[in-house]
């Protein structure tokens, strides 16, 4: 009989009993949405970014596209987004945050997640004061973002870590490129581990053999120009973008997430070298 295969997975949350015991506290209050419990998160993220304002909301693309209403987003902008899916450094199952300097924004932001409905600006629930959408975030997010919050320096030093494991793993494997490492002027927050393979290489036979030994992968990321709503809508193809379609043609992620196993990278790296022939 063979033996089954041990499977690594791309991605996996870190949530333990913390998590459970904030949940259960929501759920016996009665109260699931638009209670104090997503009020306290905002208060405790925005404090850990230093920003004086956040507003929590169904997902990262709406606050994206909520923030598009009237402010400009860059890097050291006074409004960012945070999204916070399973696969991120820390999660709420689904879910995002806006946090910004501007009051104004951030009262917009609070009225628009809502459907409109005013917030400090007088009248009750069916008092709308512009035209909004239901991005509205629940008490369970909250108290799940608090406890991720709780733990969130040490879920950094453990992905800074197996990161660190990756880079040195590769670092007698010919062919393949790692991510370069933290130094002191610079320090990821390691959202995900991808790796370049060397032009000879076939993507596509490195992958299903990772798969075929129980370690996910995935193509990370396709180029954006070439999805089929772009193809079609504005006709574009390849060709368009030669140096980003030449690096995402040979990218692929790898197994990478907070509590993966020092024991589990090693496998991960063996099964790749013999994927590569190295």
């Amino acid at each position: 009989m063979t033996e089954a295969v041990r499977e690594i997975p791309l991605s996996r949350p870190w949530v333990d009993e913390r998590e459970e015991e904030l949940v259960l506290e929501v759920l016996r209050s009665g109260r699931l949405s638009l209670g104090p419990w997503i009020e306290r998160f905002e208060e405790l993220l925005a404090e850990r970014v230093g920003a004086p304002h956040a507003a929590a909301v169904s997902s990262g693309t709406a606050g994206l596209h909520m923030l598009c209403h009237f402010a400009g987003i860059g890097a050291q902008g006074p409004s960012a987004v945070f999204g916070f899916y399973p696969n991120k450094q820390m999660t709420t199952g689904e879910g995002g945050v806006v946090v910004t300097h501007s009051e104004d924004v951030w009262r917009q932001i609070v009225s628009l997640r809502n459907q409109g409905r005013s917030y400090g600006e007088g009248g009750g629930w069916f008092h709308h004061v512009r035209v909004g959408f239901n991005y509205r975030w629940t008490d369970v997010q909250a108290a799940i973002g608090i406890a991720q919050l709780e733990k969130l320096d040490r879920i950094l030093e453990l992905r800074a870590a197996a990161a660190r494991r990756y880079g040195e793993l590769l670092e007698d494997l010919g062919g393949i490129e790692g991510l370069p490492p933290d130094d002191a002027k610079h320090r990821r927050s390691w959202f995900v581990y991808v790796v370049r393979l060397g032009s000879d290489l076939d993507r596509g036979d490195v992958m299903t053999a990772l798969r075929r030994e129980g370690v996910a992968t995935a193509e990370y990321v396709p180029c954006i120009h070439l999805q089929p709503y772009m193809r079609e809508r504005y006709g574009f193809g390849e060709g368009l973008c030669p140096v980003a379609e030449g690096v995402a043609s040979r990218t692929l992620a790898l197994p990478f997430f907070t509590q993966i196993e020092a024991e589990d990278q090693a496998r991960v790296m063996e099964v790749l070298r013999v994927a590569v022939g190295g």
